[in-house]
């Protein structure tokens, strides 16, 4: 099947893919917030903390939530938002369309691009991580409650029976203490254990939390990162 040149699409521009240069130490995540459409994003400005960290591309941040008590007198409570890693569907990259001084935007790609330097300059995509609030801190909330009416007198009669039955002794008696032995693993019991969720869990609780100082998009440090991350002159 072959095509005239009249049903072909007319070139309006010509623009050259940079690929941006590769940062040692450096990687780059996208952030996104399923439970948030984009006409009701997140007030980023109520950012009160973030953490991070890097090896297991796990974020958590902190939100004041504007519900003050003024009869309570507490400080306004916080959504505490934490990152799920998403799998990757394809290979994405971050696209940044440079151009030249003296570009208004106004008129149509080619006029606009039209005498100018344009290019575009790509960066890969190193983790996709998705922002969802966390219910950690209702449910320890909750935790507490529950262990205050268990025990309202505050543990006091635990301590009576002790006392009771310590008989006025303080030095207690050595217990011998016999060694346990144990066999080694198999590789197959080795694999089940750290495929386990408690092995992840633990993986990931041993790696320190860094936090987190956010910028805006029009800050100095934003810029400096981008120019880098893009391969940008300066």
């Amino acid at each position: 099947m072959t095509t005239s040149a009249e049903d072909d699409d007319e070139i309006v521009a010509r623009i050259p893919v940079v690929l941006g240069p590769v940062r040692e130490g450096a990687s780059s995540c996208l952030l996104q917030y399923p439970l948030r459409p984009r006409w009701r994003p997140y007030d980023f400005a109520q950012l009160s903390g973030a953490r991070i960290r890097p090896k297991q591309h796990q974020i958590e941040m902190d939100l004041r939530i504007p519900a003050y008590d003024g009869e309570e007198g507490e400080p306004p409570p916080t959504c505490q938002l934490t990152s799920t890693v998403a799998a990757h569907k394809t290979a994405y990259a971050m696209g940044l369309l440079h151009v030249g001084a003296g570009a208004t935007g106004t008129a149509g790609c080619a006029d606009a691009l039209d005498g100018l330097e344009a290019s575009l300059h790509l960066a890969p995509l190193d983790a996709v991580a998705q922002m969802r609030p966390t219910f950690s801190q209702p449910l320890e909330g909750a935790a507490d409650g529950a262990d205050a009416a268990a025990n309202p007198a505050g543990g006091g009669g635990r301590e009576e029976g002790g006392g009771a039955e310590g008989g006025g002794g303080g030095g207690g008696s050595e217990e011998s203490v016999m060694p346990v032995f144990k066999r080694a693993e198999t590789e197959k019991e080795e694999e089940a254990r750290r495929s386990s969720h408690a092995y992840w869990l633990a993986q990931r609780e041993a790696e320190p939390w860094r936090e987190l100082r956010m910028h805006g998009g029009g800050d100095a440090a934003t810029v400096e990162v981008r120019r880098q991350m893009f391969g940008l002159p300066s």
